[in-house]
């Protein structure tokens, strides 16, 4: 039975699109950095937060064929996010009894699925133009963070709601900046024809992301 389960799961995964899967990817790795997030322990939650987006990231890289590298991909994330201060925050008020324990827990779980949603997007649209782990513009991306992780915070806020899933809730919000992302995937396969100079490419995805 559960052999059954597991088969039809991985065959409905298997008919997706590439972009498909790497949203569904983000959509789960959402949920585990929400639970993530709940652990009491100060620190130990921001420890099991980041090994979640790393895994994201890792699985994402595999999705699209891309090299991996555990300390680039952290460089990366510290870099986009600012570093962990918004998460430290949340995640120091769980020291105090009772109430801050209450209040760091939510915080930082909606924290914790928010900035994962973030940064699925990025690199979600990253990949999908063609770029790889060497050539990641930290630049170029942290504008788009910042929108992304706005939309995260909303939709982690959503999925606390009851009856909602988190592919509802993401399809849902995430429309919005559909045709910029889906233009510079085009980009990326008119580079890849050769039709777009790496030069040309790189200036035209800059100009849309300017517009998110």
């Amino acid at each position: 039975m559960l052999k059954n389960i597991v088969d039809s799961v991985l065959s409905n995964f298997k008919s997706m699109s590439k972009k498909e899967q790497a949203q569904k990817v983000v959509q789960n790795h959402m949920l585990f950095a929400g639970g993530a997030g709940l652990v009491p322990l100060p620190g130990l939650d921001l420890i099991a937060v980041t090994a979640v987006q790393i895994e994201m990231l890792r699985q994402l890289s595999n999705l699209y064929g891309k090299d991996f590298s555990e300390n680039q991909i952290k460089n990366y994330i510290s870099a986009i996010t600012g570093g962990l201060v918004a998460r430290a925050g949340a995640s120091a008020l769980k020291g105090i009894p009772v109430v801050g324990q209450l209040l760091g827990s939510a915080t930082m779980a909606i924290t914790s699925s928010a900035t994962t949603y973030a940064i699925g997007q990025v690199f979600v649209t990253h990949y999908e133009s063609g770029g790889s782990n060497e050539d990641f513009d930290v630049e170029t991306f942290k504008k788009m963070y910042e929108q992304e992780l706005k939309k995260g915070k909303e939709i982690a806020k959503k999925q606390q709601q009851p009856n909602k899933s988190a592919s509802t809730v993401v399809n849902e919000d995430n429309n919005g900046g559909t045709d910029i992302y889906e233009q510079i995937r085009r980009l990326g396969e008119l580079k890849e024809k050769g039709l777009l100079s790496d030069e040309e490419f790189a200036a035209a995805k800059a100009k849309l992301l300017s517009n998110l």
